[in-house]
């Protein structure tokens, strides 16, 4: 018998990005600033980061009770196209590089320092996954159907694109049939 785990799953905790930093522009070179993020379900958070000293200080509150405040150090490397850097989270409890940090048992950190955490897709079974993959291929092929297949009765690239998706879509459709008749 397979016991379920429950793993936590990534993609419904809250989040901090570089990116989300960036967006509102508190991460600028030599310089402090204080703000916050707000997510989708109501909850914020103050963020000061202070990138002379490399760090980013938190505060919120945690369960309406727990008021939590605590140092995250950043990090910079130069970009690999010889512009500017590329800025990076230091995980509070692994010390390891990383582009966002996830809400978990109270704390900001990195992926890796929670333990048994998915993706909500790893989580379905393979049939969801591939029907998941048969809508967004018919999607794909629906959103194509608006674009140039001929220019000058020549095929565009985009022609080629399309014939290839219906016949992944029709290839998909006779594999289910044949799943079907198994069931």
């Amino acid at each position: 018998m397979k016991y379920p785990t429950f793993p936590t799953i990534i993609d419904d905790c809250l989040r901090i990005s570089i990116s989300d930093l960036k967006g509102n522009h508190l991460l600028e070179w030599d310089n402090i600033a204080k703000g916050e993020l707000h997510w989708p379900q109501g909850s914020s958070i103050t963020v000061c980061v202070n990138t002379k000293e490399y760090t980013m200080t938190l505060e919120y509150t945690y369960q309406q009770e727990h008021r939590v405040i605590y140092t995250v150090f950043l990090a910079c490397k130069p970009s690999n196209l010889g512009i500017g850097v590329l800025w990076y989270f230091k995980c509070p409890k692994t010390a390891a590089l990383c582009r966002k940090l996830y809400f978990y048992n109270g704390y900001f950190v990195g992926r890796k320092a929670i333990p048994h955490a998915m993706y909500r897709k790893q989580t379905e079974s393979k049939s969801m996954r591939y029907l998941g993959q048969l809508f967004t291929l018919a999607n794909r092929i629906e959103k194509s159907r608006y674009e140039k297949l001929h220019y000058r009765n020549k095929p565009t690239p985009n022609a080629g694109k399309y014939e290839r998706l219906q016949e992944r879509l029709q290839k998909a459709s006779l594999l289910s049939k044949g799943n079907d008749d198994k069931h």
